[in-house]
């Protein structure tokens, strides 16, 4: 401030150094949070662009500044020609891979999208990605941001394919690791997985059990009134019902076919039929829910693990790995096979092709594969978590 007021003294509030300063400050001012601080740029503005030029270099950051602030409050079809103008005057004064002209591309992408061009909107963050990629880095936030936009818009435009997720399978890790698992993008990403999983009776609680874990996160990390969070819950909710028609069909089943079988046994009376149909369906009904209750509490053991000590740290890997086996133990051979398979190919990378915990993960794999219902003890069940936290 006080270099500002002697520029304003010296060479008075309109001369190029003044407004260089003065935008600094108003700026910095914006970047503290400061009140008043976006009223000081807008009035700002008009006096550089006068001054210094639509194009100069700290006009544009200014008008980039204040495009940013009123993108939520603008119409998407005024966003998408303030942005593409923007990228235009960028593009003749910094180049077509400088980092401002990048943030405005990515701006008319997302005004893209928002008009529902969600196809044009994941080709423009493509060509951001790619130039980010490269001048940013692979595990930049920006860089990250753009890569979730294409493989998320492009599953909106095109439909969900198996490469769409696994696409964002491959990406939520990297998520995890350069931005931490609480992390806006990250949650987002998590979130979009678990909307895009397809129902199949072979995902029941891999699926349903994912909202329990996502929900809590979310209002943990975003509170519950956050949209994200809202819409989260309402979907955990919604994941539970299903969960309990699930096990009343699971019931009706066992109880059907005992009684059916009981039936046909001369010797067997009705009263007994239904006694045994009955003792049937509560043992089917009983297991299903334990296992859903297993699958749910490795799923949070290995999120409380993958937080505290990394994604690629032993124990998470052991919490990877009983967690497909607890999958795989309900019968649901699809998910227990896409975790196993990650896990042997993880778990090769960090610990070594000869590991006991890969031959472990390729057993379950195998396992997955010949969808063996039975005969495979877990290598690793949690019982010595707290020992392996300790040591």
């Amino acid at each position: 401030m006080e270099v500002l007021e002697a520029r304003r003294a010296t060479l008075g509030n309109d001369h190029p150094d003044t407004l260089a300063v003065a935008w600094l400050v108003a700026s910095w001012r914006h970047n503290l949070g400061e009140a008043g601080a976006v009223e000081a740029l807008r009035d700002l503005l008009p006096t550089m662009m006068r001054v210094l030029g639509a194009e100069h270099h700290d006009t544009l950051w200014a008008r980039h500044t204040l495009a940013a602030i009123d993108d939520g409050a603008t119409d998407p079809a005024d966003r998408l020609l303030r942005w593409v103008h923007l990228c235009g005057a960028d593009t003749r004064v910094f180049g077509v891979r400088h980092e401002l002209t990048l943030a405005a591309a990515y701006g008319a992408a997302l005004a893209r999208r928002d008009l529902g061009d969600p196809y044009g909107a994941s080709m423009e963050a493509l060509v951001v990605y790619r130039h980010r990629l490269r001048l940013l880095g692979e595990h930049h936030p920006e860089t990250l941001a753009a890569r979730l936009a294409h493989v998320s818009w492009h599953g909106e435009a095109m439909g969900v394919t198996a490469k769409t997720l696994d696409d964002l399978d491959d990406l939520i890790p990297v998520l995890e690791n350069a931005l931490g698992h609480d992390d806006l993008t990250t949650l987002t990403a998590r979130y979009t997985r678990a909307v895009w999983t397809q129902e199949s009776a072979d995902n029941q609680m891999e699926r349903i059990s994912e909202w329990e874990v996502l929900a809590a996160d979310l209002a943990r990390v975003r509170g519950e009134a956050d949209p994200l969070t809202v819409s989260a819950l309402e979907r955990r909710d919604a994941a539970r019902a299903e969960w309990q028609a699930v096990l009343e069909v699971t019931r009706d089943i066992a109880y059907s076919l005992e009684f059916e079988e009981r039936s046909d046994d001369p010797d067997c009376p009705d009263a007994e039929a239904e006694t045994r149909a009955t003792d049937a369906a509560d043992e089917e009904e009983s297991d299903q829910a334990y296992f859903f209750e297993s699958v749910l509490t490795a799923k949070r053991a290995l999120s409380q693990c993958a937080r505290g000590a990394g994604n690629d740290a032993y124990q998470t890997l052991l919490w990877r790995y009983y967690l497909g086996w607890c999958l795989w133990a309900g019968h649901e051979f699809g998910s227990a096979g896409q975790r196993a398979r990650r896990l042997v190919e993880d778990s090769t990378i960090i610990l070594g092709e000869d590991d006991p915990l890969t031959d472990a993960a390729r057993t379950l794999l195998s396992f997955n594969e010949t969808q063996a219902w039975t005969g495979l003890s877990p290598f690793w069940d949690g019982s010595d978590a707290a020992e392996l936290s300790g040591s």
